[in-house]
């Protein structure tokens, strides 16, 4: 007894809850608040579906322009009313329905590479589409929709068209391509474009390492120079007068800056090498890097292609 009290009360609360959105529905529809309105019925339909109540929806549904759901909404009331022997609101329903069949907007989904997809899924609109379906021009309310199509292990694909009333679309799914995988990334992959800006940045800090051995050379042949002037002023290598003294201390930290350009400037050319030949996808080509010595220590690079 007392399951049958709580299911009795259970229902009951249901139908007042349907019957206040049914209420509030109808004050919002004679405020001229369709869209208010519409959604309070068709939670009223589901709450306690009733015949009268998918009437008032499909005339609330055509108000707002989905034509599409005031279509279907008005042919399950014909249904409702011929299961219940009405005639007259059978009529009446199936009329409306005919009345809006110029307007609809209708969409038709076809997948010729369906089985190249295996465990394929259609959606419109996170809806699925059923086989049965495809091929169908099958109303839609006019507005923005999205048609997508996924598989297992594959790239999903998606496509957004536009309906308007009356309007026509015909939607092709495209074979699906594989989905690259995180381990396919981990097997050492790397896109075209990493591999030139690798060699790219290799060039540059090559550039780089080539002008230190360059400002070396200046500098070494600057040492040279000064110190063959200190030579100059000096009785013997420890016998100097001031200004071979300041020229020899001038060689000498022109040697200094010298070497540091050389230490540098080798380091830069021996990592631009390495970034340059382990890029990936490199194009085929050569950097030959000759050392010189003739008047002053030195080295030149050539690039091949």
């Amino acid at each position: 007894m007392t399951c049958g009290g709580a299911a009795r009360a259970e229902d009951s609360g249901t139908v007042a809850a349907a019957t206040v959105l049914f209420d509030d529905a109808i004050r919002d529809l004679d405020a001229g608040d369709a869209e208010s309105a519409c959604p309070k019925l068709a939670r009223s339909q589901a709450l306690a579906p009733s015949g009268g109540t998918l009437l008032v929806l499909a005339d609330c549904y055509e108000r707002i322009g989905k034509s599409a759901s005031a279509w279907v909404a008005f042919r399950e009331a014909a249904a409702r009313a011929a299961n219940a022997g009405k005639s007259e609101a059978e009529a009446s329903a199936l009329a409306r329905a005919k009345n809006l069949e110029p307007k609809l907007a209708r969409v038709t989904i076809v997948a010729p590479n369906a089985s190249a997809s295996p465990g394929l899924e259609i959606r419109r609109d996170n809806v699925i589409v059923r086989e049965a379906e495809l091929g169908v021009a099958v109303p839609i309310d006019p507005g923005i929709h999205q048609v997508r199509a996924s598989a297992p292990n594959m790239a999903s694909w998606s496509k957004t068209i536009t309906m308007t009333e009356g309007s026509t679309e015909r939607v092709t799914i495209p074979p699906l391509e594989p989905e690259e995988t995180p381990s396919a990334a981990g097997q050492g992959h790397v896109s075209r474009s990493d591999g030139r800006t690798q060699r790219t940045l290799g060039l540059v800090v090559g550039g780089v390492g080539l002008a230190g051995v360059a400002a070396g050379s200046v500098f070494g042949l600057m040492a040279k120079s000064a110190n063959d002037d200190a030579l100059a002023r000096c009785r013997t290598p420890t016998r100097c007068d001031a200004e071979g003294l300041a020229l020899t201390d001038d060689a000498r930290s022109r040697a200094l800056v010298s070497t540091i350009f050389f230490v540098v400037g080798a380091a830069g050319l021996a990592t631009g090498a390495v970034l340059y030949f382990t890029a990936p996808r490199a194009q085929t080509g050569s950097l030959r890097i000759a050392p010189h010595f003739a008047s002053g220590a030195g080295a030149s690079a050539t690039l091949t292609w």
